[in-house]
């Protein structure tokens, strides 16, 4: 039966594939993906949370659940592991993408972002004004980016792991920091950046 296939498969050193329990696909999110599983090869848990993260990168930064008295919001990173070429990564994130383009296109078309490979670029994304002093005033040089709320979609996500790999590269801690929802920063020789209120998600494959 399926419990002896379980147990086999770990004797075999392979980790089967976990199966969520059928509360996890309650409310208009789950109805979608079970309207879209006779329909695809992705699989199920896959596609629910490509649409968790999308839509609450869609939601913004406004909704937080205090968790021991800090604010937690709806920004979601998620990783999805699966075989090369035959694991159906993708599809569920396309899948995900192409439900939610009808709940708010906008923001697919200006949110939805990919090249993730490193923290100063992914601070430049969502950047707050730069001003310099200006015969006793502030001169605006840069007007930054007034939509704080990203989406970074990788296909590739074990390039951008690389590439966080060497010892100058801020990427993880900046991708830490975003998960936070902490201001954001960076000093280069070129000069310096900061980002605050960011509404930063990741969907890596």
């Amino acid at each position: 039966g399926e419990a002896a296939t379980a147990g086999d498969a770990e004797d075999a050193g392979v980790i089967p594939t976990p199966v969520l329990d059928p509360a996890a696909y309650a409310g208009p999110l789950g109805d979608l993906v079970r309207a879209i599983e006779p329909h695809t090869e992705a699989a199920p848990a896959a596609i629910l949370f490509c649409c968790l993260t999308t839509f609450g990168s869609m939601v913004g930064p406004g909704p937080v659940q205090l968790l021991d008295g800090r604010p937690h919001g709806t920004n979601l990173d998620l990783f999805i592991v699966g075989d090369t070429s035959s694991g159906r990564k993708g599809t569920a994130d396309n899948r995900a993408k192409r439900e939610m383009y009808d709940v708010d296109p906008e923001f697919m078309k200006a949110n939805v972002a990919s090249g993730l490979s490193t923290g100063e670029g992914l601070i430049h994304r969502v950047r707050d004004a730069t001003t310099v002093e200006d015969d006793g005033g502030q001169k605006i040089i840069d007007p930054g980016v007034t939509d704080k709320r990203i989406l970074v979609s990788e296909e590739e996500m074990g390039v951008a792991f690389r590439r966080a790999s060497s010892r100058e590269s801020t990427l993880l801690l900046v991708v830490r920091q975003a998960w936070d929802s902490s201001p954001l920063s960076t000093i280069t020789r070129k000069g310096s950046m900061k980002a605050t209120d960011t509404h930063i998600s990741i969907i890596g494959q």
